[in-house]
């Protein structure tokens, strides 16, 4: 029997839950390959068997043999050039990551760390679904594409990231519609979010059962389907235990007010813009136009009279420079005189480099600019809240307030006691945005236009030019670098919201406390300027 042969006997003794076979063949496979020359074969075969390895490994939770599987899948990846390989390789190597996770991942969130394996298993979805992106996927690449998918949904929503674990979710249904663990998966993050959702929790509990259903009608394996099960009873008993009819709240959306009103509506709902939890649900007859979300309560000793006009200030900025932000991305996007009557007087000069110049242009370097600095803000916000000592005001950013430099994985000492998952979901997301993390460019773009130069040009007119103190973008590209900011700055906002919202619940206090609900801003405090003002 051909070793090629005896680790796909192994593969299929593994799917038939015939773990002692299995074993056998893997140690017998295991032997062989590491008394073979390495060379290009035999680190092919090493691959697929360090996917069995892995798989086996993570059933039987036996900690060395995934260690040994997965160092046969980093082999291939760091052997071959990336057009050589296929999916399966990157997605063995991440599975391979996960499953060490699961041996490290309680203690270190009970310490108040994210697990180094965490990053790895990240790092490695991340790749191989920007290689798919790439590349022509053959027919099983395109079968695994929606599980690669979903996994990295998880892979987010375990660190406390459920609004960017819901759009890879939505992405895998996108491609395979009745995906039993995805649609499981999304069902869970919504049932487990229904109750911060506030003003739509019924949409979500309802929403989370009609996918347990559906994910428990497509055939999940069996250990699936009672997980799901379970659940589903759950949310069956919170349906039963209301005496009332429980039904999807409904919301009557205002007509458009104008045709760029309509506009903006359906920019903001296509690049999924709202701060609505309806936003997460993925489906437009569910949306409600607008941005309700809020910290649904504060809760303070009665002697305490600070508190809540000091966060619900800090959260009314944030949420105003959000919404300021986007409607910049949006009017900058859209004709009008208001806007261009500021370019009317103005002579700017050609610069031969074919570079762009008008307020459109600006409205949407601006955009980009304020929602990096609300960042920094939502940043402050934890610092003030959870009274960080160890940073000063000045030196309070987004990227350092929940870990220091020192120990970046790490939860600074005041954040650990909180306990609160959503601490994490801010910290690895802040990690994304420091130097070397997936969205440090960033805050390069941000310090560019802020505090340099950055070019903005018409399509494939970009000449080849090295020069790193001028960067110099598309303008289609830039308009898609500043939507991704945006959408990065309103997952940090709603992290924020539910980390004040799990908090607030949580608080004890020896005095009285009592709850403080939130009056919406109208009338008089809803500043605008006389037309024509004549004092200005």
């Amino acid at each position: 029997m051909s070793l090629k042969e005896k680790i796909h006997l192994a593969y299929y003794a593994l799917s038939q839950n015939n773990l002692l076979v299995a074993k056998e063949l893997i140690e017998q496979s295991e032997q062989e390959i590491l008394s073979l020359e390495k060379d290009n074969h035999s680190i092919q075969l090493a691959a697929d068997l360090g996917g069995v390895m892995i798989d086996y490994g993570t059933w039987t939770k036996e900690l060395e043999i995934i260690k040994r599987g997965t160092l046969f899948a980093l082999e291939i990846v760091e052997a071959f050039p990336e057009e050589k390989l296929v999916l399966s390789h990157y997605y063995n190597l991440a599975n391979g990551y996960s499953a060490l996770k699961s041996f490290a991942h309680q203690e270190a969130f009970d310490n108040g760390s994210i697990p180094r394996e965490y990053l790895d298993e990240k790092a490695a979805y991340r790749k191989v679904i920007q290689v798919a992106s790439t590349k022509k996927l053959n027919k099983h690449e395109r079968q695994l594409l929606p599980e690669i998918l979903t996994n990295y949904g998880n892979v987010l929503d375990t660190v406390g990231r459920p609004v960017e674990a819901l759009e890879f979710y939505n992405r895998a249904l996108g491609i395979k519609p009745n995906k039993p663990e995805t649609l499981g998966n999304k069902a869970i993050t919504l049932k487990r979010l229904a109750i911060n959702a506030h003003g739509h929790t019924h949409l979500f509990i309802l929403e989370a059962k009609r996918l347990f259903e559906l994910a428990l009608g497509n055939s999940p394996h069996p250990q699936l389907g009672k997980h799901l099960s379970e659940h589903l009873k759950q949310i069956q008993a919170i349906i039963d235990a209301h005496e009332k009819d429980f039904s999807v709240e409904q919301y009557q959306t205002p007509e458009s007010t104008s045709d760029f009103h309509e506009f903006m509506r359906n920019i903001c709902f296509r690049h999924k813009l709202y701060l609505t939890p309806t936003t997460l649900i993925g489906q437009k007859e569910n949306q409600f136009f607008g941005d309700p979300l809020f910290i649904s309560e504060m809760r303070a000793d009665l002697g305490d009279t600070k508190k809540f006009d000091r966060y619900i200030t800090f959260f009314n900025q944030i949420k105003q420079d959000y919404i300021f932000a986007r409607y910049l991305l949006v009017q900058s996007q859209y004709q009008a005189n208001h806007a261009e009557v500021i370019d009317q007087d103005v002579d700017f000069y050609y610069p031969l480099d074919y570079s762009l110049y008008s307020s459109y242009v600006e409205m949407l370097k601006v955009s980009y600019r304020l929602a990096v600095d609300t960042l920094d803000k939502v940043g402050f916000f934890v610092k003030d809240y959870c009274d960080l000592k160890s940073l000063s005001p000045r030196e309070t950013k987004f990227r350092n307030v929940f870990s220091t430099r020192k120990n970046p994985l790490e939860l600074r000492s005041e954040l650990k006691q909180q306990k609160n998952i959503y601490l994490f979901g801010l910290l690895d997301l802040a990690l994304d945005l420091r130097e070397g993390g997936i969205y440090s460019l960033i805050y390069e773009r941000r310090n560019a236009l802020t505090h340099r130069f950055l070019s903005i040009h018409a399509e494939g007119v970009i000449e080849n030019d090295q020069d790193k103190t001028l960067p110099k973008l598309q303008i289609d590209e830039f308009r898609r670098e500043t939507i991704q900011v945006l959408q990065i700055l309103k997952a940090a906002i709603i992290y924020l919201i539910l980390f004040v919202d799990v908090k607030e619940k949580n608080h004890t206090t020896v005095g009285l406390v009592m709850p403080v609900v939130s009056t919406k801003v109208d009338g008089v405090f809803r500043w605008k300027p006389s037309a024509g003002d004549s004092n200005v």
